[in-house]
């Protein structure tokens, strides 16, 4: 037997059809939509199905296909409290004062002549 028929022959008895995971998710989703509208994460609905067998997808797949066929069941998020209203201040605001101007300070100016010695000295 040569390399290439034998290794046909493994890739034929290892793998199923192209498309043999979105019909294991479509005949499911029912199923996955009621788990997923229950609060089951959906990594944990996957890899139940995954260890049965009936999910032969991977976990990035299968989000894939929630996010594509289950639109309207996604997971519910954490609700926060509302935000209470700022209270009003307990008395007027004072204006704001402006800052006193500082004193300038000197600053360097170039000099392309130089100093004589006398005035570096």
């Amino acid at each position: 037997m040569t390399l290439s028929e034998e290794l046909k022959q493994r890739t034929q008895a290892r793998s199923g059809q192209r498309g043999d995971g979105r019909q294991a998710f479509l005949a499911q989703r029912r199923e996955i939509a009621r788990a997923l509208k229950d609060g089951y994460p959906a990594k944990t609905v996957w890899a139940l199905l995954h260890e049965k067998g009936t999910m032969p997808v991977q976990y990035r797949t299968f989000m894939e296909y929630v996010n594509r066929y289950l639109k309207d069941c996604e997971q519910p998020q954490p609700t926060r409290p509302p935000e209470k209203p700022p209270s009003p201040p307990l008395s007027k605001p004072k204006k704001a004062v402006k800052p006193a101007k500082k004193p300038s300070t000197k600053r360097f100016k170039f000099d392309a002549r130089g100093k004589s010695k006398e005035e570096l000295i």
